[in-house]
């Protein structure tokens, strides 16, 4: 038998080991995520890359990532993308204004329902989109430094994509429905018939801007400081693309819900927008699969 010292010794020590491994894998599951906790790693400098024309070679990773089935990548890189939102207050200031303004403005806009409350609900439904589509035109501009790792790790741009995206879409549909909430409460319930209107149209604008969105996050990334306040969420081109299809959006949305009031057939318009929004499901999910090509080429 061990004496009573030895023993007590024994149980501290596997006490200590016990508690160690819990904070180590508190640590470890923290930067599987995402998060960079060596302060050494943000003083990183980009190295000059000389511009080269030709064709590239990517290396076998690439092509043993493309191959394998998808894993939790997704998920994990969702995840990663929620916690980026989280600490950046300038990404909730442009959610969380377009709300105010759709609440201060809602009770005339209640007024004009009759007709055209399907153009009503998308005028407010494209303003509140405003601070949502831009963070699809620069997916890596908070990932920093880190973005490198997505091209020597194997894993798939498309897999690291769709998770950025899947956070994207989430903003988009909580917005929906906040807005629809605040024109509910501050004036007239909109039917049935105009929720279905605004939430297709919202789901074909939205496939667009992330379609678009994927390319120029790669073609046209900025760096974003999450300790900045008023930090633009993407370069002037990507955010003035990104505005561009939205206004043109919803000037055809509004056009198809103008001309259906008028020809007193509304019951056409959920139909329409469900066609586009099939078509631009099937052009968002062709274009993910060229993702990968096309990173390696702007890499």
């Amino acid at each position: 038998a061990l004496p009573p010292c030895a023993a007590s010794g024994g149980i501290a020590s596997a006490a200590w080991g016990c508690l160690f491994l819990f904070v180590y894998s508190l640590r470890m599951r923290t930067e599987y995520r995402g998060e960079n906790l060596s302060d050494p790693a943000n003083v990183v400098r980009a190295a000059k890359v000389a511009k080269y024309e030709g064709t590239h070679a990517a290396p076998a990773s690439v092509f043993v990532a493309a191959t394998a089935r998808p894993t939790d990548v997704t998920g994990v890189v969702a995840a990663k993308e929620l916690l980026y939102l989280r600490r950046n207050t300038g990404l909730f200031y442009g959610l969380i204004m377009p709300l105010v303004m759709v609440l201060v403005f809602a009770g005339r806009w209640s007024m004009r329902w009759g007709a055209h409350g399907s153009t009503v609900v998308l005028a407010a439904l494209a303003y509140g989109m405003l601070g949502v589509f831009p963070m699809g035109f620069n997916s890596f501009g908070l990932d920093g430094t880190g973005a490198q790792t997505y091209f020597f790790t194997p894993v798939r741009l498309r897999e690291v994509l769709m998770g950025k995206n899947v956070l994207c879409a989430g903003l988009a549909i909580a917005e929906t429905v906040a807005i629809l909430a605040v024109l509910s409460y501050t004036g007239k319930v909109p039917s049935a018939l105009i929720v279905l209107d605004g939430v297709l149209w919202m789901v074909t604008t939205l496939l667009i801007e992330l379609t678009v969105g994927n390319y120029m996050s790669i073609r046209s990334p900025k760096r974003i400081d999450p300790g900045r306040t008023a930090q633009k969420q993407a370069r002037p081109a990507s955010a003035f693309l990104s505005m561009g299809i939205l206004l043109a959006s919803g000037l055809v949305g509004g056009l198809v819900t103008f001309l259906a009031g008028m020809e007193d057939v509304n019951w056409i318009v959920p139909i329409v927008f469900a066609g586009t929004a099939i078509a631009a499901a099937w052009v968002y999910l062709d274009n993910l699969n060229k993702l990968d090509a096309y990173g390696w080429l702007h890499r």
